[in-house]
């Protein structure tokens, strides 16, 4: 049962996150900048194509990480100048 349980929280976060990414990733950037014209079958390839990309991303940082720290240090790193910017 805890097993179970345990496999459940991380398949909903999983989903949950890999969702929001790819819904950032397609809705955000591609339609607004790349490709504001795109038909709805190169919509769901591209949601798709986010989806496989993020998750090989995830699995490389996740292969050469020593701990959770690393990886916590070396996003907020990349992410400070555009904390700092929306917060001026």
């Amino acid at each position: 049962m805890i097993l179970a349980g345990l496999l459940a929280a991380f398949t909903s976060t999983f989903s949950g996150t890999l969702n929001a990414t790819q819904a950032y990733i397609v809705n955000d950037i591609y339609l607004k900048y790349i490709n504001p014209e795109a038909t709805n079958t190169k919509i769901k390839y591209m949601n798709w194509g986010a989806g496989i990309v993020m998750v090989v991303i995830s699995i490389f940082m996740g292969l050469f990480a020593r701990d959770v720290n690393d990886l916590l240090q070396w996003i907020v790193s990349g992410l400070y100048g555009a904390y700092v910017a929306s917060m001026c």
